[in-house]
């Protein structure tokens, strides 16, 4: 039961990042659509825990070890490398996303711009890397529980404080997707297009399939239902959160100013590790091709930096769908190996 719940935070871990925190990418894939959006939690939730179990129990039953036998693994020798190269565009434009998070997070809350805020947190990345300070990603484990915390109580405080109706009612924000099941399913493939390696080699780790199997499981589940949690509060509450850059640093601040500063470095914390660990992850990628790791982390910087002057909002609504529709390649070849294996097992029982 250990390695499962285990199995299981990892997941939640990777999931629960700084987007997630910032409610921004909630809205944008689940809260626009109103109440069928809802229902594209519980589609995701599935989702997720299909997947997750599926790449655990990959990894767990090959023992992957390294991102380059997970890659190998999913796309096979001769297309791994070329969609290497797409993962790591991906992980940029992630680090961009986190970036302009930690500037629209400082601007809404200090009034600072928010060029301002993103050059403060692409240059702290950037300074993680020469102090050879990776260690504080570890950090990613503390705030994980303090992000469920924030869900729980604004979802007490939204069935508590139920927001009224507006006249007119308000612009719908911007969306990810035509529809609420197209979202619902992008949002899924994005997650996983970043994930799936890290996941595999966590599932390496593993000696017994079944364990590998119910972490899965409990992982998914347990993240579509904070999903769910959150994406009810954000709907419920979109008169007070409208327009918001950061939506659950808005609402915490009217629920209690105590409570909206305390979660701002939460929100911030979670944004910086994860572009820290994302920045190492690629600068050790681009080290691979010849580039020394020092000066490709400084570029990513400020590269991220540069493209975080769309806008955050923007970005998430451009840049995590983009990245979900290359996650559907992968999304595919997982469900395939799932298809493969399930067959194989009656096969194998008549035998």
């Amino acid at each position: 039961m250990k390695d499962v719940l285990r199995l299981g935070a990892v997941f939640i871990g990777l999931m629960v990042g700084g987007g997630f925190a910032s409610g921004q990418e909630v809205i944008q894939f689940f809260s626009a659509f109103g109440r069928p959006g809802l229902l594209g939690c519980l589609v995701s939730g599935a989702l997720f825990a299909v997947l997750v179990l599926e790449l655990y129990a990959i990894g767990c039953q090959l023992q992957i070890h390294t991102h380059q036998q997970a890659m190998t693994r999913l796309f096979g020798r001769r297309a791994a490398p070329a969609l290497d190269l797409v993962l790591c565009v991906c992980l940029f434009c992630m680090i961009t996303v986190m970036v302009a998070g930690g500037g629209a997070s400082i601007q809404q809350q200090f009034g600072l711009p928010a060029a301002a805020g993103s050059a403060i947190m692409a240059a702290l990345a950037w300074l993680a890397m020469v102090c050879n300070a990776r260690r504080i990603v570890d950090l990613v484990g503390i705030m994980t529980p303090l992000v469920m915390l924030m869900v729980t109580a604004m979802l007490a405080f939204a069935l508590a404080h139920p927001a009224p109706p507006t006249a007119p009612p308000l612009p719908p924000p911007p969306r990810a997707a035509a529809n609420w099941l197209a979202s619902a399913v992008l949002y899924v493939s994005f997650n996983v297009a970043g994930a799936a390696p890290v996941l595999l080699v966590v599932g390496g780790q593993v000696a017994h399939l079944r364990t590998a199997r119910l972490g899965g499981l409990a992982g998914g589940a347990v993240f579509g239902a904070l999903l769910l949690g959150l994406a009810f509060v954000l709907h419920s509450q979109d008169a007070l959160v409208h327009g918001s850059a950061v939506p659950t640093l808005r609402l915490a601040g009217r629920m209690s100013p105590l409570f909206g500063a305390a979660l701002l470095p939460v929100i911030l914390l979670k944004l910086y590790c994860s572009a820290v660990g994302m920045t190492y992850t690629l600068a050790v990628r681009l080290q691979s091709f010849g580039l020394p790791r020092m000066a490709a982390a400084a570029g990513i910087a400020l590269g991220a930096w540069g493209m975080s002057q769309l806008g955050f909002v923007a970005l998430v609504n451009r840049v995590y769908p983009a990245i979900g529709y290359f996650g559907l390649v992968l999304m595919a070849v997982i469900l395939a190996s799932l298809a493969r294996r399930s067959l194989a097992r009656p096969r194998a029982a008549s035998a």
